[in-house]
């Protein structure tokens, strides 16, 4: 460049010059696929010592580099409880305080396999030998309504007694006990309180008994309702 023209527009070297390292600088980054956070930080601030004269990061730039905390839970991990299921069950004890008092339901929380259990006797869900809800187990299904929030999902499992069916709606209690975990999973989904990609229906007939033995007490205790929130499988 003559030294004349170099004279009357001195400005024109360090724009060149800073120009050509931003060009060196996005073809860089083209080039790399995966950004090393460490180098990328080195590059950032050799570039702002060479353009402004300092090392020193902008408080933007600091923010960026700065590591991010973990969170309290993580949804990820197997051996911590996840906080917004933990805020599902205190609210649900809350909601469900009275019934749980009248053992109208069952209720409780693991926190090793993350899941909240609610168990309603048939005497509360329905009639004997029908997958009818009987309205006043509508009226406690209703409660859940603005309680589950967040990337959980609802797996209802009904349960029956030994005793084989004898004529009526369904042959067997395979059917029965699967209509029944069906019917609870409709009624959510009809008030809006779960998506249906959320849900879960399970009929488990008489293969989880909860006593073996064969009194007519027996068999009612059998003949249940779970309603298991766990959260959502990662894809």
């Amino acid at each position: 460049m003559p030294k004349k023209f170099r004279q009357k527009m001195p400005w024109l070297v360090t724009y060149a010059d800073m120009a050509t390292l931003l060009l060196a600088f996005f073809v860089l980054l083209y080039t790399v696929s995966k950004v090393d956070q460490h180098r990328y930080e080195q590059i950032v601030r050799s570039l702002t010592e060479t353009l402004t004269q300092s090392a020193e990061l902008s408080l933007v730039q600091e923010a960026y580099f700065r590591p991010i905390a973990p969170p309290i839970f993580d949804m990820g991990s197997d051996n911590q409880p996840i906080s917004s299921l933990l805020e599902i069950y205190e609210a649900l004890k809350d909601t469900y305080s009275e019934e749980v008092n009248q053992q109208q339901l069952q209720m409780s929380f693991d926190p090793d396999k993350q899941r909240i259990q609610l168990v309603f006797p048939e005497l509360v869900a329905f009639d004997l030998g029908s997958a009818d809800l009987q309205p006043r187990f509508v009226t406690m299904l209703r409660k859940f309504s603005n309680l589950l929030r967040g990337n959980v999902q609802i797996k209802v499992v009904g349960h029956s007694d030994r005793l084989p069916i004898i004529g009526g709606r369904f042959r067997s209690n395979w059917e029965l006990s699967a209509a029944r975990a069906a019917a609870v999973i409709e009624q959510f989904i009809r008030d809006g309180v779960i998506h249906p990609q959320q849900a879960m229906a399970i009929g488990l007939a008489d293969t989880q008994p909860i006593s073996t033995g064969d009194q007519m007490s027996d068999y009612a205790m059998n003949r249940r309702v779970e309603i298991l929130i766990e959260p959502l499988p990662k894809k």
